[in-house]
């Protein structure tokens, strides 16, 4: 998690981290907001419910268990080629047959941005901060 949000924080987004622990000074050094949640692994309920998409970007159990979650609750879930876990896994595999939400995967960068844009428009949610 540290190294998105230091490449977030580097590209000038706000980032956010839901933590865990009930500890703020477990946060890595790169968050602006800080939520300790204290809920150990059913943290993941809010990580993944606290946004407008999931993206994937590898990921093991945790992750599994939010883009269950997004799944359920129709959150669009973008997936990253090329770094494995459960984005390999999932790309272009609903998980069941509900139809609830859509997952997208993605090539490159460009392509995520781009679905992110596409989610975003078609949900119409702002992008604020962001170029257009």
């Amino acid at each position: 998690m540290e190294a998105v949000s230091r490449a977030a924080s580097t590209a000038g987004a706000v980032t956010v981290g839901i933590l865990p622990s009930a500890e703020m000074s477990e946060a890595n050094p790169w968050c602006d907001v800080v939520i300790p949640t204290g809920l150990g692994h059913a943290r993941n309920a809010v990580t993944a419910l606290a946004g407008d998409l999931l993206i994937v970007i590898g990921g093991g159990a945790g992750t599994l268990s939010e883009i269950a979650l997004a799944w359920v609750h129709g959150r669009p879930i973008l997936t990253m080629a090329g770094s494995g876990g459960w984005a390999a896994a999932i790309a272009g595999h609903p998980p069941d047959r509900r139809g609830s939400s859509i997952i997208l995967p993605c090539s490159d960068l460009a392509a995520l941005e781009a679905a992110i844009r596409r989610v975003c428009d078609e949900r119409g949610v702002p992008l604020s901060g962001a170029r257009r």
